[in-house]
């Protein structure tokens, strides 16, 4: 089995065999929803072992975008053989520490 994922300094890359199904694109995916196996989807969501299907990715950015100190959007890239996801670290520089409410303690331990 190939690595499955790379891990940067600044960021993690995560290799998902496979394109992204007919219909889904990186500028879409938010938008859109697709199950390859809609019948387990529905069971799974049933059992309550999931949530909602088609969330995922949406509850991803959403965690992004609230998060205190802004780090970058995800990257979702398809490659036609694999989908690339991008996850960003964030580094000291990368945000604005005026934004949050901090002590010097804190800021400096940041």
């Amino acid at each position: 089995m190939s690595n499955l994922s790379s891990i940067f300094k600044d960021r993690i890359e995560f290799f998902s065999p496979g394109s992204f199904p007919k219909g889904i694109t990186p500028e879409n995916i938010v938008n859109t929803r697709f199950s390859r196996n809609p019948v387990i989807a529905r069971i799974f969501h049933d059992l309550e072992y999931i949530e909602e299907y088609g969330d995922g990715i949406d509850r991803l950015l959403e965690e992004v975008k609230n998060h205190p100190l802004k780090p970058k959007i995800p990257k979702f890239v398809d490659i036609k053989s694999a989908v690339i996801v991008t996850l960003y670290n964030l580094e000291i520089g990368m945000f604005e520490f005026e934004a949050l409410d901090l002590n010097e303690r804190q800021k400096k331990a940041l």
